[in-house]
């Protein structure tokens, strides 16, 4: 853990966010979704929390997340 600092958590980011294709053009590696990448930060954050508290880690690196845009659509008013 205290060879993860701020840079590899960016660089984690930027490769769960890229998409690989093999020659043929078929996708070998799907890009993951901003919530996704986020609920991994945050269980990687909480084992750093942890950490910290048992006095195994002086500090923590910091998470950077990402937007997530989960609009809701499709209300239902009153009269359906």
């Amino acid at each position: 853990m205290t060879s993860i600092g701020t840079p590899e958590i960016r660089r984690f980011i930027a490769d769960r966010q890229s998409e690989e294709r093999d020659d043929d053009g078929k996708i070998t590696k799907r890009a993951a979704k901003p919530v996704e990448i986020n609920r991994e930060l945050a269980a990687l954050r909480r084992a750093f929390n942890l950490a910290v508290q048992a006095g195994r880690l002086i500090n923590r690196p910091h998470f950077p997340m990402l937007k997530e845009r989960n609009t809701r659509r499709g209300f239902l008013d009153g009269d359906q």
